[in-house]
């Protein structure tokens, strides 16, 4: 960057979605229709072969590095999902994934699975298009509700966090669709609106969002 030459990585026939690259810069995992369903797959940047972290019919997607490179969290596409982590064996191959949430009911859907900068929790909602935030422990699966949006009317779309770990930023959109981002303290308090845009001209309809370097993007 900024003059970088595009270089291909995939070749298969199927589509693949969802890169992330691993926080060292040697990986990329993303998720891929390769196996007949969706899975989550690890691309070595230094030309070995694609690695299958899980191979299932469940619809498994998303996929997100923990902050020292050695586990994923990611979640599943369909009712009855729930947030998963998986963590690379010592000889390089993937280990069990284990499910960390426990949903109250089988059509619950969880959705945008993101790992803390200091690796103790993964921030999840529950629905894909917007609904309540929590926080899960990746070892104990212990939960926490950050956000209850029945309580506060304000819908959870993509969480994303804050350096420090102390706090999830994520973004929403009002009654007449218009994009709004909002920050929330994980231990306790309600949520603050940081930006709203009701520009006709300039919508934002997908969730997916980023912050770097002092910059939303979105």
């Amino acid at each position: 960057l900024p003059r970088g030459v595009p270089e291909q990585l995939t070749f298969d026939s199927t589509d693949d979605f969802s890169p992330v690259p691993s926080p060292d810069g040697t990986k990329v995992a993303f998720h891929s229709w390769r196996s007949g369903s969706r899975d989550i797959y690890v691309l070595p940047l230094d030309g070995g072969p694609v690695q299958a972290v899980t191979n299932s019919p469940l619809q498994e997607s998303k996929p997100m590095w923990s902050p020292d490179g050695k586990a994923i969290t990611y979640t599943l596409f369909g009712g009855g999902g729930g947030v998963y982590v998986v963590r690379q064996n010592p000889n390089g191959t993937w280990g069990t994934p284990i499910k960390r949430t426990k949903l109250a009911r089988k059509t619950d859907f969880t959705s945008w699975p993101v790992w803390s900068p200091d690796g103790n929790w993964i921030a999840y909602t529950n629905a894909l298009l917007g609904g309540s935030l929590f926080i899960v422990n990746p070892d104990s699966g212990a939960q926490r509700t950050v956000l209850d949006s029945a309580k506060s009317r304000t819908d959870a779309e993509y969480p994303v966090w804050s350096t420090d770990s102390r706090t999830l930023y994520f973004k929403s959109h009002d009654a007449k669709g218009n994009a709004e981002f909002w920050s929330i303290p994980i231990n306790g308090g309600g949520p603050t609106r940081c930006a709203h845009f009701d520009d006709p001209d300039r919508p934002s309809y997908r969730s997916e969002w980023s912050i770097g370097a002092g910059r939303m993007y979105f």
